[in-house]
Formats: structure tokens, C-alpha cells, sequence
């Protein structure tokens, strides 16, 4: 096997903790599956690569994942994705998206990064605001 092909097997994955409240990531997979932490739920784990180098460096990885329970999905996801004109979460795979720290109403959640723009366009109107890349 290439050594580049062993490269792209790891990915450091970022500290949650030490994202800012907006970045840029492509989406590259979502896959559901049963949560490890309560198996009675089925959870969506979002696996997106963020964009810029020097946020990369700083939060110690490439690739945030996201578990999103189905009370993040109703709450946080769902209307990010209505609000973008996504209807479907397999629309989500393979763009960039600006994320965006949301928190969840409910006590002792941490808050989830929901996309918010696509290719740094706001989906209503314009935005002057420039995000952490």
C-alpha cells in the first residue's frame, strides 16, 4: 500500500472544545448508527474536514464529528437544513459549509456546529460577516 493511501486512512480529529463558533468543512460522510452512549437511540455522525490550515493547527486535527441524537436532529440540524433549501442529509456530503455553534434548549447538552451558509452564501440574503475558516 502507497504511504499517501496510509495517510488518508488517519485523521487527527479536532477538539470540540477548542472550535471557534463559526468554521468552514466539507461534509464528507453521515452515516446513522445505534449511539454507544444510549443504545436506544439511533444517532446521524457527521464527519466533516475543515478548511483552513491554521485552525486545523489549533484545534489539534482535520476532521470534526458531530453525534446529533434525534432531539439535536429536531432541534438544531432539521431547521439549519430547511432554512439552506437542503432536504435531504445526503445533499449534505461532499460541500462546504460555514458551521455554526448552536446550543440546544435542553439543559446539559453541548452545543452541536450546524451548517449555516453554503459556500460561504447565507441562504437568506447576504452576509458580510466574515467566519473562522
Amino acid at each position: 500500500m502507497k504511504i499517501d493511501d496510509l495517510k488518508e486512512r488517519y485523521s487527527p480529529i479536532a477538539r470540540l472544545n477548542l472550535l471557534p463558533p463559526t468554521f468552514t468543512a466539507t461534509v464528507e460522510n453521515i452515516e446513522e448508527k445505534e449511539d454507544t452512549k444510549f443504545p436506544t437511540y439511533q444517532a446521524l455522525y457527521v464527519r466533516a474536514r475543515l478548511t483552513n490550515q491554521k485552525l486545523i493547527e489549533a484545534v489539534g486535527g482535520s476532521v470534526v464529528i458531530q453525534k446529533f441524537r434525534p432531539m439535536h436532529q429536531a432541534e438544531l440540524l432539521i431547521p439549519a437544513m430547511e432554512k439552506l433549501g437542503i432536504r435531504d442529509t445526503d445533499d449534505l456530503i461532499g460541500r462546504t459549509f460555514v458551521f455554526s455553534a448552536q446550543k440546544p434548549s435542553f439543559d446539559g447538552s453541548n452545543p452541536r456546529w450546524v451548517p449555516t451558509e453554503v459556500d460561504g452564501k447565507q441562504a437568506r440574503g447576504k452576509s458580510t460577516k466574515k467566519s473562522a475558516n
